[in-house]
């Protein structure tokens, strides 16, 4: 029974019958990169904008009687209501951050936008289109991104 070659184990010859594996997607980090740092700045501006327009003066002028006979405590309600309403809004936006996995689905667009842009500037697959978008598969890709 001996052949003269050397005995192979169970592990190497596994490894010989199947082709390797390609290696694991590096793992998106939950830092938020470049899209997610700036959805967070768009949102504090468009936050900030909107707390701005809702002055005093504006507020005031929808409860004259108020504005007139008790300042004090319709300035208490004013700043009340915008503090509640910036609570509520960064609270809602965080939820539906964490919720959607924003931050982990923009990074990893910005990983596969940085790729592409490395073959595009190494040569790789000029000219040739992987595959084009039908009408049905961006209404499929709209509706997968929705839910």
């Amino acid at each position: 029974m001996s052949s003269g070659a050397p005995p192979v184990n169970n592990l190497q010859a596994r490894a010989q019958d199947h082709s390797p594996s390609p290696p694991p997607p590096a793992p998106v980090p939950l830092t938020p990169g470049p899209r997610a740092a700036r959805l967070q700045q768009i949102f504090n501006q468009a936050l900030l904008h909107t707390l701005r327009a809702n002055s005093y003066s504006n507020f005031s002028s929808c409860f004259p009687t108020p504005a007139t006979h008790v300042p004090h405590s319709l300035e208490s309600v004013w700043r009340q209501l915008n503090a509640k309403l910036e609570e509520s809004a960064r609270a809602e936006f965080d939820d539906v951050i964490k919720e959607r996995d924003v931050v982990r689905g923009l990074n990893e667009l910005d990983r596969l936008v940085g790729e592409a842009r490395r073959r595009r500037d190494r040569g790789e697959g000029v000219g040739s289109v992987a595959y084009v978008f039908e009408a049905s598969d961006s209404f499929s890709l709209v509706l997968c991104l929705t839910r």
